[in-house]
Formats: structure tokens, sequence, C-alpha cells
């Protein structure tokens, strides 16, 4: 069974804060971008993940099935396995392994941060 991350990264910007929905396959290692939106809410969690099982690049992938895990928002499971079962995906909510699988990025992330501090 593959799993799959889908994280959340705010960023400041002059209008406020902008929140990045971004999912990773660490079997794949690739990186999906979903939305930027102006608020973190589950409406705009769930229309990532919608964004997500409509991607072609994804589901193309995605043959035996997945497991997204997620950090919280249990109380929209129901909905989020409605929109995960036609792909053939489950859900599973556990905060630290959605920072382990996210782990890679956030690395990642870091060290661009640090060269770009330091050049």
């Amino acid at each position: 069974m593959e799993y799959v991350t889908l994280f959340v990264v705010e960023f400041s910007t002059r209008e406020g804060p902008a929140f990045m929905y971004v999912a990773y396959d660490p079997f794949l290692d690739k990186l999906f971008n979903l939305s930027v939106e102006r608020e973190k809410s589950s409406v705009n969690l769930l229309k990532s993940i919608y964004f997500l099982a409509e991607d072609p690049l994804f589901t193309a992938q995605i043959n035996q099935g997945f497991t997204l895990v997620l950090d919280d928002q249990k109380e929209l499971t129901s909905k989020i396995e409605s929109i995960l079962q036609p792909i053939n995906g489950t859900v599973l909510f556990d905060k630290s392994f959605t920072d382990h699988l996210a782990n890679p990025i956030f690395r990642s992330l870091l060290d661009f941060l640090e060269r770009k501090k330091g050049g």
C-alpha cells in the first residue's frame, strides 16, 4: 500500500497569510501543488483533496490504491472517503506519520532557504 501525505504550508504576504496545499508521494518522489488559498479551512482541504483525485499525473501512477495521510480534520472522514473511494484511496489521520512522510520536503525547503540566506 502506498502512502501519500497532504499538508499545508503557510506564507506571509502583504495581503495577509497564504496557505499552500501540497501533496507528496514519497514512493514516487512527486510533489503536487494543489492550491494556494487565503485561509486554512475544511472547505479548502476538501477542495485540495478533490484536485489531487482529479490530477491525471497522480491518478495515472496510483494503480494498486493508496492511503492519504493527514494530520487532522478527522471530522471530515466520510467526505474525504467519498472523494478518494473512486480512485481506490483511503484516509489515515496521524500527525507524526504525516510529519515523517513530509520530512524530505521540509528538509529540502530549509536547505533552499539556507542557500538563499547565505547567497
